[in-house]
């Protein structure tokens, strides 16, 4: 959020706000095609009956950014880490701790029980807590000196704040699945309208502060601008490297549902046959993640002029 407003100025709040109430409406209206259309269970159901067999087979995902903010934290955490086999096999920190990333949430996403996903995913609102309060600690107790940016709006970033602000909200896949799962569904509308105001709330927050704290120099996780001698930075830092792996499996679920309802009926319901598909998605998001331009070197945007 910090390098949002970077991007964008600070009427990108305003942006966040809107985004807010679209993406809370647009998850509502989930609920109401779930409930209107007679056998749309998932999202890929809902995308099938939107676009036809297309819409199902189109996967988009934000698991390639969970596993790069990982790995940039984790790197710049033990910057000296390598491995080196015979010398045949050389791999620097980044190669490293991308591989030791995917092992370390691989075993999430082997989970298919949504009940006990929820328990994994929850452990992110306190990652997100711990995060805040950190990046208030540098700045009140620890008196990191403030450099405010006066940028109001910029027009030509601005594509780039509107990419981030929309990853921000972007969780649509996971709530048809949430709402499924759910004891009581009457009550998803509260829940969504509670998630979103809450997520607003900690997102303005961080937002505001690191950009009044950073100000153009802000990265774009302002952790990786927090100085490393600070206990307040160790702290945000690891809660980084923590915070995918409470999220990434709740994201990839609706991808590897989809992937598993092609399946023959006798395969769908093998684990085995469910641990293959994940396991090939994690390898395929990792190779996204080293090899496509602007995934591994510049997360979550391409720097426009």
């Amino acid at each position: 959020m910090p390098y949002a407003f970077k991007e964008g100025g600070w009427l990108s709040l305003v942006l966040l706000m809107v985004f807010g109430v679209i993406c809370c409406y647009t998850g509502i209206l989930l609920k109401i095609c779930l409930e209107k259309c007679h056998g749309l269970q998932t999202y890929p159901d809902i995308r099938q009956a939107a676009f036809g067999y297309f819409g199902r087979v189109c996967i988009a995902s934000s698991c390639v950014e969970y596993l790069i903010m990982m790995n940039d934290n984790l790197s710049a955490l033990f910057p000296h880490a390598h491995l080196d086999i015979g010398g045949i096999i050389r791999l620097d920190s980044y190669l490293f701790c991308a591989i030791i990333s995917t092992l370390v949430i691989l075993p999430t996403v082997w989970l298919r029980n949504l009940s006990l996903l929820s328990y994994i995913s929850a452990g992110g609102v306190v990652t997100l807590a711990a995060m805040v309060v950190c990046l208030l600690w540098l700045g009140v107790v620890d008196e990191m000196e403030y450099h405010p940016s006066r940028t109001a709006l910029n027009l030509g970033n601005l594509p780039v704040a509107v990419g981030l602000i929309g990853f921000c909200y972007g969780s649509h896949s996971v709530f048809p699945n949430i709402y499924t799962s759910m004891k009581e569904p009457s009550r998803y509308p509260s829940a969504l309208l509670i998630s979103f105001c809450v997520s607003f709330v900690m997102y303005t927050a961080v937002g505001v502060y690191g950009y009044l704290m950073f100000g153009d120099s802000v990265k774009s996780q302002f952790t990786l601008n927090m100085p490393s001698h600070y206990v307040s930075s160790k702290v945000a830092a690891w809660t980084v490297v923590v915070a995918p792996i409470t999220k990434f499996a709740l994201t990839l679920t609706p991808i590897a549902y989809g992937i598993e309802e092609l399946l023959p009926p006798a395969q769908q319901n093998s684990y085995v046959v469910s641990m293959m598909i994940r396991t090939t998605l994690m390898i395929l998001i990792l190779l996204v993640a080293l090899t496509v331009p602007y995934f591994g070197k510049h997360p979550y945007y391409i720097q426009m002029p």
